[in-house]
């Protein structure tokens, strides 16, 4: 049945997005972020879903002249390609070809090309909202179906979201991400019905970052609790939303998730968060050995590669003594995963890129802080802000650098920026200038001012 009514969506989506290429971007985003294989049966199971609807986002974008898609290579963009770049020649130099090296620059090559078409095709404030709706229809689904199980069982199911993502550390930090922009969904829906499922969805997707017993993500959840704590307008409001998605996360969990998560101040102690540390100096030791291109995707998940390299384990032990590991082991660290796989350079790039996503956000924020009719983009990149917050912190002890869902968002704020700075003007283009020279007197906006559209002035509402 499930099958069939996915079908029945799908082929109803189809006559639109093919004639309007920003829809058929969002068909693209919902279907990659569902990961619709998980959940359905039969001959529709398979089709190759993703070629299918990326097919058709190519034919949307040739043949749709109302919007006349077109890429733009700010620096958000020249960083994601100089990364992708980077991170291919790694992949064509790798030490390893374990069928994982294929599978993640599949992924990041899928992600990078998503983010360009979501560049060219999206503009205006509805574009922008229908976007964040498909990615978190598709990704918040996952944590609200588990959570459900996890409220069911009563703390006795044990969390599994969709194989694309990983295990249960790597599934809790796929929606820690989620929880915010679906809080922004609410708040700017008006039915209630949709508000309350947006709602729902957000409180089951804390639930199930909880559920998930992962100790890294919990960590970017209390994170995310304390930004929010301090960028709230009505901080005992804010304060009293925490204590009672708290209280409900923490009447849920059974004993064995308290017994795990004591061990998070025991660090030096606990065999895994140890093992984590000699899986980082690894990845550092092959990074040093190749600072260009490092060993390639998962390169230390190679039992061979492994063991060239485990030779030199205790030349780091100056950094902090930690175990010989006795097998190969993920990097777990997005920056210690991205050192590993790319080298130096490409750590620089990612860095560069997370770092110009909460420039984004800054700029936003401050462009409109006197402008009602912006204060949609104003929420938007708080909400955008604590999920990178989330990832950054969260994904220091979890590798999951090439995650779409996070390069979706980072397009979004650097889309979004365009956005505000294209309804502002002249006076946008100004005062841009002068919030980034007050970041760093190097930083200049040029180029002639964008005076905002027709298809801009219908959506701006």
């Amino acid at each position: 049945m499930r099958s069939l009514v996915f079908t029945a969506l799908l082929l109803a989506m189809m006559p639109v997005a093919l004639r309007y290429a920003h829809v058929a971007v969002m068909v693209w985003i919902w279907v990659a972020m569902v990961a619709p294989s998980h959940y359905i049966y039969g001959f529709i199971s398979d089709i190759p879903l993703n070629k299918v609807v990326v097919a058709v986002a190519f034919i949307a974008l040739l043949v749709d002249r109302q919007y006349r898609p077109k890429l733009r290579f700010d620096a958000h963009v020249v960083l994601l390609i100089a990364f992708l770049a980077v991170a291919m020649l790694s992949y064509m130099f790798a030490l390893t070809r374990i069928s994982r090296v294929d599978d993640l620059a599949d992924r990041l090559f899928k992600a990078v090309v998503l983010c360009m078409f979501v560049v060219a095709t999206v503009r205006t404030r509805l574009q922008i909202h229908s976007v964040m709706i498909a990615a978190c229809m598709g990704m918040g689904i996952h944590g609200a179906i588990e959570a459900a199980k996890y409220i069911a069982s009563a703390g006795g199911h044990v969390l599994l979201g969709p194989p694309t993502i990983g295990d249960n550390n790597h599934f809790g930090l796929a929606i820690l991400l989620v929880i915010a922009p679906l809080a922004y969904l609410y708040r700017y829906s008006q039915s209630l019905l949709v508000k309350a499922a947006f709602a729902l969805a957000a409180l089951a997707n804390v639930i199930g970052v909880i559920a998930t017993h992962s100790r890294g993500a919990l960590i970017g959840l209390i994170a995310v609790g304390v930004a929010a704590f301090f960028k709230s307008r009505n901080k005992l409001a804010m304060l009293l939303v925490i204590a009672v998605v708290g209280g409900i996360g923490a009447t849920l969990a059974p004993d064995r998730w308290y017994e795990r998560m004591g061990t998070i101040s025991e660090a030096r102690e606990d065999g895994s968060f140890m093992g984590r540390v000699s899986s980082w100096k690894m990845n550092l030791i092959v990074a040093l050995d190749r600072p260009l291109t490092g060993g390639g995707f998962s390169s230390m998940e190679d039992p061979w590669v492994w063991g060239q390299y485990l030779r030199s384990f205790p030349s780091m032990d100056w950094l902090v003594e930690s175990p010989t590991p006795t097998q190969p082991l993920a990097a777990h660290s997005i920056y210690f995963q991205v050192l590993g796989d790319t080298g130096f350079i490409g750590l620089i790039l990612f860095l560069a890129l997370l770092a110009m996503a909460f420039r984004n956000i800054q700029v936003i924020r401050k462009l409109t802080r006197d402008r009602e009719d912006l204060q949609w983009a104003r929420d938007l990149a708080l909400a955008l802000h604590f999920s990178l917050i989330g990832y950054s912190v969260s994904g220091a002890a979890l590798s999951l650098a090439y995650f779409e869902f996070y390069y979706l968002l980072i397009t979004v704020a650097a889309v979004t920026r365009y956005h505000v700075e294209t309804v502002l003007g002249v006076a946008g283009k100004a005062k841009a200038a002068s919030v980034l020279r007050s970041v760093h007197p190097a930083f200049q906006v040029g180029g002639a001012a964008v005076r905002p559209g027709a298809a801009n002035r219908r959506f701006q509402r």
